[in-house]
């Protein structure tokens, strides 16, 4: 099982390669045979997830290139930007660099969300104020961990402040350590159950997609550009997912979540505008597909709020959270 999950890396090159021609020719030349666009649409399942799998070794790899100074350009720029206190944190801060994506991703998803639901309503279109539903609630799960996070950073200063006190009692100290834990635990639970908000506007999307055939249809260069980011998105989200799991900042871990979620969302947004593009507007076989990957995705999403509000009780009533009740 080990080496159909890791394979060498000139089988993945191999595999990525076959992928992008096999999609090319039954998505733009061959489109009558469907048992070929479903072991092909298989096979691309396998390239991407060996490709995911072989991203954090590559990661590794480059990361120990550029803190050996071994890439000169990126090398100069790293340290350009170490003479700024700004931009050194970024570099080498990780919660501060989760912080400012918080902030972004919170206002990019807000103007997106009003933008969309105002055209819905302009346009009579349940599709766009759906769309516009779902990331609201993404940019309410975005705008309820800053809000968590900076009653977090201000718990963390008082800590340092009462440390370089010097009639600091221990007591004291660990009294706003337990607060600090328990106030994180509580977000990460109750991201939890925002998530399931989030995954009942994917289910109205995904309920659109398969029996009304909704989608967007874009021109083939953007479509091009839509692909490079979407895998570039989901697979950073990724692999944050896995670095702030050994983290003890249950707030970050819950931002990384919600991001991934995100990126499985663009997943099923990016197949279905390429079946609408490519596979001559085959309806039944569109909606198997957003069937299969929408019905894995939602289920996935659901789990990992199940988990999320799970472990985050199960936390809390370590530090005796029987007594804290509600969420954050």
């Amino acid at each position: 099982m080990k080496k159909w999950l890791h394979p060498h890396k000139k089988i993945i090159f191999a595999c990525i390669f076959l992928t992008i021609i096999s999609l090319i020719y039954v998505l733009g030349i061959n489109t009558d045979t469907k048992i070929l666009c479903y072991v092909v649409y298989a096979f691309s399942t396998y390239t991407l997830v060996v490709s995911c799998m072989a991203v954090p070794r590559l990661v590794r790899h480059v990361n120990a290139l550029i803190r050996d100074d071994q890439i000169v350009w990126i090398a100069k720029i790293r340290h350009l930007l170490e003479k700024n206190e700004y931009t050194r944190r970024y570099l080498y801060d990780a919660e501060f660099r989760t912080g400012i994506s918080l902030y972004t991703g919170f206002c990019w998803n807000l103007f997106y969300a009003l933008f969309k639901m105002v055209t819905g309503v302009v346009y009579s279109s349940l599709w766009m104020f759906a769309i516009g539903g779902y990331y609201l609630v993404l940019g309410i799960n975005r705008f309820h961990m800053l809000r968590s996070n900076r009653g977090y950073e201000r718990i963390t200063r008082d800590i340092v402040s009462l440390k370089n006190t010097d009639s600091a009692e221990n007591t004291d100290v660990d009294a706003l350590k337990k607060e600090q834990k328990i106030k994180a635990y509580k977000t990460y639970r109750s991201t939890g159950g925002l998530l399931l908000f989030l995954d009942a506007t994917m289910m109205g999307l995904l309920i659109q997609m398969i029996y009304q055939n909704k989608s967007n249809d874009y021109p083939e260069h953007i479509i091009y550009v839509s692909a490079i980011y979407t895998f570039y998105y989901f697979i950073t989200a990724l692999i944050s997912i896995v670095k702030w799991f050994k983290h003890n900042n249950p707030i970050m871990t819950a931002a990384k979540n919600v991001s991934f979620a995100g990126a499985c969302m663009s997943i099923l947004s990016l197949q279905t505008t390429m079946i609408t593009h490519y596979g001559n507007k085959d309806a039944q076989f569109q909606r198997l597909m957003n069937s299969v990957t929408g019905g894995l995705i939602l289920i996935f999403i659901m789990r990992m709020s199940a988990v999320m509000i799970w472990r985050g009780n199960v936390h809390l009533r370590e530090m005796d959270g029987e007594k804290v009740t509600g969420f954050n």
